[in-house]
């Protein structure tokens, strides 16, 4: 009710999953980035017994610079008694990704952090 623009990335939107393929690509590049993105990685496997990370985040910060990465909609959004934010009937009061296109948003990803032909 502020009035203040609220742009909503739910995470079933931005649930993009980096495959092992994508994984290596990045790992390979060996710049500083790709090295320091390699040694989190696998401080995060050893610790949560996974092999498969979920780019939520970098789904939400992309739409900053691509906002064709996450379309969004116009809704109007309240959270109920429980906290749930629900969608509801009136005047939208959000714009929300509702969906968002993996391999396009994989390839900006990439393109970013381990581009191709790039020096190391």
């Amino acid at each position: 009710a502020s009035g203040v623009p609220i742009y909503v990335m739910p995470l079933d939107s931005t649930q993009i999953h980096l495959d092992e393929a994508d994984r290596e690509h990045i790992f390979s590049h060996g710049s500083p980035l790709t090295d320091q993105l390699a040694l989190l990685y696998h401080q995060w496997a050893a610790h949560t017994h996974a092999t498969t990370p979920t780019l939520f985040d970098p789904v939400a910060a992309a739409y900053a610079v691509r906002p064709d990465l996450c379309p969004v909609k116009p809704l109007r959004l309240e959270v109920d008694d429980k906290g749930m934010t629900r969608p509801v009937d009136g005047q939208p009061n959000a714009q929300v990704c509702l969906h968002s296109d993996a391999r396009q948003f994989l390839d900006f990803y990439l393109s970013r952090v381990a581009p191709a032909g790039s020096s190391k």
